[in-house]
């Protein structure tokens, strides 16, 4: 019986325990298990492993012909046609090329797994500040309720004021709600990032502000190289298209059409057998090829345009993220300043000293502070939501080794 009673106190001494806080290193470094990054991994390792290099012959024959329509009186011929040392050169370069897109379609399959992390993250943290204020909010609301309730009864009563904190108290119940319902599905959605059954806290003890954000935007250059993906990729194909360009020209500067080795047996004379070696020049007096060159130069040309448009893109993207988030900071600033300078005990002295003052007013005032801290908030998600499409955009989410830039230490990501 006391074993018993000691089980029962241990399992709720444990169902009582906080939940373990989840570091946002844990939850990025899960982007390495995501299933896209897994199926782009194994086709990298595929093609790591299995190259399609050019042989040395494109084709070898083995030809025989009968003389007389007798069996015996056969001639066996062995046909080579190669393929020429610059065409398997240039095939060679073209399978780099070709790894080294996979290699940078690999990182944008990592990119969006993180991205998708950052994004929950962020999410996680807004909602969770939000609830907390709307539920401060909620209270203000029920107390402003229970002000006007207590004077119902009196002459100059405002009936429509109750409404419209009624219908205040309401919308904020709804929101709350929401949010939880909201709250729940990030929370899930983090679960299986991290294969978790319990319900988890994050650990946002070295989280990046504001402040922080600004400071490390100010510190970094950003280049429109190709440490964005997409120029990177881009950049590449263009080598590719030069590759292939040059691997069809090489096969048609390939002036050895085949080389022979031909035996037949003589009945007549059983020691003299014939050995013969033949060799085929190809003449070059129509390129047929031509058309097919023609056609690839003008897709190296077309992947070259493409870089340009791409690195136009990317320029005015990050010249437009850095401009949104310096507005959010001077926004968010001012906010601030107006909730700190309002939030003061200067100020509710202030108001506390007016002589009958309707405590309504005094409720309005820590309302109107709650609402402008809700501005905050959102302000604060869009400088967060735009700081992370700048390391997106710039290449930085994806640079090894990989760090969470969501934390001042800014900690290497490890699977």
């Amino acid at each position: 019986m006391k074993n018993t009673i000691t089980i029962v106190l241990a399992l709720s001494f444990l169902s009582f325990q906080e939940p373990n806080p989840i570091k946002i290193s844990d939850i990025l470094g899960s982007a390495y298990d995501d299933i896209v990054y897994q199926s782009q991994l194994e086709k990298l390792d595929y093609l790591r492993h299995n190259p399609f290099e050019v042989p040395l012959f494109n084709r070898v024959e083995f030809r025989t012909e009968t003389r007389d329509f007798d069996p015996e009186m056969q001639e066996y011929a062995l046909r080579f046609k190669p393929n020429s040392f610059s065409q398997r050169k240039y095939n060679k370069k073209y399978y780099q090329s070709s790894l080294r897109i996979n290699e940078i379609q690999n990182q944008e399959a990592l990119n969006r797994a993180l991205t998708d992390r950052y994004e929950r993250i962020i999410d996680l943290i807004k909602t969770s500040k939000i609830t907390e204020i709307k539920q401060r909010l909620k209270i203000l609301l029920e107390d402003r309720i229970t002000v006007l309730t207590r004077a119902l009864n009196t002459v100059d009563f405002d009936y429509e004021k109750l409404m419209e904190a009624e219908d205040d108290y309401h919308e904020v119940q709804l929101e709350l709600i929401d949010l939880e319902r909201k709250d729940k599905r990030i929370r899930d959605d983090i679960s299986v990032f991290l294969d978790l059954q319990n319900t988890f806290e994050l650990d946002t003890s070295n989280l990046v502000d504001v402040d922080y954000i600004e400071r490390f935007i100010n510190t970094l250059t950003f280049q429109v190289d190709s440490s964005n993906l997409e120029i990177a990729k881009s950049m590449e194909r263009i080598i590719l298209a030069d590759h292939d360009f040059n691997e069809e020209k090489s096969q048609e500067n390939n002036l050895l059409g085949f080389f022979q080795t031909t035996y037949r047996n003589d009945l007549n004379d059983p020691f003299k057998n014939d050995l013969r070696l033949s060799l085929g020049i190809r003449l070059p007096i129509a390129n047929s090829s031509q058309p097919k060159l023609n056609r690839l130069r003008l897709k190296q040309l077309d992947k070259q345009n493409d870089l340009e448009i791409i690195k136009s893109e990317v320029s005015k993207e990050m010249a437009q993220t850095i401009q949104d988030i310096q507005i959010l900071m001077e926004k968010y600033q001012i906010t601030r300043a107006v909730i700190e300078e309002e939030n003061t005990e200067t100020s509710l002295r202030r108001y506390l000293s007016i002589e009958g003052i309707s405590p309504l007013i005094l409720l309005k005032i820590q309302e109107s502070i709650i609402k402008k801290e809700i501005i905050l908030s959102d302000l604060e998600k869009k400088i967060f939501d735009e700081y992370l499409k700048l390391l997106k955009v710039s290449g930085k989410l994806v640079q090894p080794p990989l760090r969470n830039y969501f934390s001042k230490l800014q900690e290497e990501v490890m699977r």
